[in-house]
């Protein structure tokens, strides 16, 4: 499900808000404040996380503006003042090499200190990209990984990358799927040692009930297995609302777990009804320590709010036993109001 919901806004500021917790203040603290500038030169539309290292360094991905018009990687670093300085790493060109991250939860870095990200447009195929960047004494170098075909490997990424020990990665697709029309697939991408990546599609989404268009990025339990969310299907019985742009259901809570002979296998944990529940979930999930799933929905929950509801915070808890059905609770509805309204993507 591959949507363009950012148009290119040419000449505009935008302004990196970021609160100081995330600076490294104290909690105690909290206020948001601006930071540092963006303009459409150094990049622009933001539609992503930011990534924190140890230094407090900040590292994202602009979706457009840069030295082409198609986004870039960038780095902010804190001086001993505490102002932030800018350093673009790369700028994307919109062929070969990509264009337009928007990654969800800003760039992976590895324990080498390379980047690794995905573009929703560009590539051979002009299907998205995953993409590695490596610091050298010239500066920074992209190697495309893989070149998303639209086809089984998934069309126009829109998520972060996550990798487990072994250093493979996984990710989703918003759209891609058998004849090029699809709803999105889960993928893995492996080094084969040689250098070359291999992409490995784990589910292809069919839009009825396992769900369809997964938006953000996924997590993995300390099993090894993932979990993610998609941004439509899931619900046969369509409620008034969840019927959008042809796809059927308000979005699910899955997860893939990996058989003996090495087959993935996706269970639904939860489909969203349109209600106090939510709806179109699209937001990264987080675990707590107890396996507690906990994310947001963009829509539904207090349902008289702009008459498609604010959204909702939820928390799915796993099974009391064996066999049994994880459970959704409502945290907070958003009404609109000083508490906000359809909370959209992000880290």
């Amino acid at each position: 499900m591959r949507r363009n919901r950012w148009p290119l806004i040419l000449y505009t500021v935008f302004a990196l808000v970021l609160w100081t917790a995330l600076l490294g203040a104290s909690a105690s603290g909290m206020t948001g404040h601006s930071v540092f500038f963006f303009d459409y030169a150094n990049g622009t539309g933001f539609h992503t996380g930011f990534t924190v290292d140890a230094s407090g360094n900040i590292w994202g991905l602009s979706a457009f503006g840069g030295a082409y018009g198609y986004g870039n990687v960038f780095q902010l670093t804190r001086s001993t003042g505490g102002q932030l300085t800018e350093n673009v790493l790369y700028s994307f060109t919109g062929g070969n090499d990509g264009g337009t991250p928007i990654d969800d939860d800003g760039p992976l870095i590895d324990s080498a200190g390379n980047l690794y990200g995905t573009t929703n447009g560009g590539g051979t195929y002009n299907g998205g990209t995953v993409f590695k960047l490596t610091h050298s004494s010239s500066g920074w170098e992209e190697n495309v990984l893989w070149n998303f075909t639209c086809g089984n490997d998934g069309c126009g990424p829109e998520a972060s990358l996550v990798s487990d020990s072994a250093g493979i990665l996984y990710g989703t697709t918003s759209a891609g799927g058998p004849g090029g029309i699809g709803y999105g697939t889960v993928f893995e991408l492996s080094p084969d040692g040689s250098g070359n990546w291999k992409e490995t599609s784990l589910h292809i989404f069919s839009g009825a009930g396992d769900g369809a268009g997964p938006l953000s990025s996924l997590i993995l339990d300390r099993s090894g297995n993932l979990y993610g969310a998609t941004s439509a299907g899931g619900y046969y019985t369509i409620p008034q609302g969840c019927d959008f742009a042809g796809f059927f259901g308000c979005g699910v809570i899955f997860k893939l777990t990996r058989g003996v002979a090495g087959e993935w296998e996706e269970q639904v944990l939860y489909a969203f009804q349109d209600g106090n529940d939510g709806a179109f979930p699209n937001g990264k999930l987080v675990f707590d320590a107890a396996g507690n799933i906990y994310g947001v929905s963009e829509f539904a929950g207090v349902l008289s709010c702009n008459f498609i509801g604010c959204g909702t915070v939820f928390r799915l808890a796993p099974p009391t036993s064996s066999g049994g059905q994880w459970n959704l609770s409502t945290l907070h509805a958003f009404t609109g109001g000083s508490d906000g309204a359809n909370p959209l993507r992000g880290g």
